[in-house]
């Protein structure tokens, strides 16, 4: 959500097809503006499952995990013009596995970088024009969870990535570079966990950060009150 318009997902519409509605803020309540659909959905594609939107509200990105074969995944990449949204393209991940593509999302405020979490990896894309290329897979020492939450900061140089069911209780780990829309960009990794993370605490499951990227938000389900 950015200012006065809203994203919601709904993965299980239309028998799990899935849809995404788009809302904006007027006169103290939120109205329907559009109704977002794969137009090639079927059925347990689970359209929705993932969202982002830039901060001028005009591009926005809609995780669909089990598209295709084998739940390969895809992301659907739509624009604004005027007041009409338009699907452009979809992609997916250069290497196709069963990995389920597009299950968490993440854009930059200007909508020309994102980063797209699967199972075991995560991916950065950049974005020409009306194409998605993709730049770099970060494959760092953590196991199958990591990817199960992703966010980028505003210019998209800081990324953190989490990965809810490594070490103790879940881990997190944050990357930085100067660019990563480069096609080999050169980052930074750090991975840390919270000083009283426990057994199931599944820390990492959810994450956010600030514009600056300085600040970060880490979600543990699973920790004991």
């Amino acid at each position: 959500m950015y200012g006065d318009v809203a994203l919601v997902s709904a993965p299980g519409d239309n028998s799990d097809t899935g849809s995404v509605y788009l809302l904006s803020y007027s006169d103290t309540k939120w109205v329907q503006q559009h109704h977002l659909f794969a137009s090639d959905g079927v059925s347990s594609d689970f359209f929705g499952s993932a969202v982002a939107l830039s901060a001028d509200g005009s591009t926005v990105l809609v995780g669909a995990p089990k598209n295709f074969v084998h739940s390969i995944g895809f992301v659907y990449f739509f624009t604004k013009t005027g007041s009409n949204w338009s699907f452009v393209n979809k992609f997916t991940a250069a290497s196709l596995s069963n990995d389920f593509f597009g299950k968490v999302v993440a854009l930059s405020a200007n909508g020309h970088l994102a980063m797209i979490g699967q199972d075991f990896v995560s991916y950065m894309f950049t974005r020409s024009d009306s194409t998605w290329v993709q730049t770099v897979a970060i494959y760092p020492s953590l196991g199958f969870s990591f990817g199960s939450a992703v966010a980028l900061s505003a210019t998209g140089n800081t990324a953190l990535v989490g990965a809810y069911a490594e070490g103790t209780g879940g881990e997190v780990s944050i990357f930085i570079s100067s660019d990563f829309s480069l096609p080999s960009p050169v980052y930074t990794s750090i991975t840390f966990s919270s000083s009283d993370v426990a057994v199931n605490d599944s820390f990492g499951n959810s994450v956010a950060l600030s514009g600056d990227g300085k600040t970060a938000l880490v979600g543990a389900p699973g920790k004991a009150s």
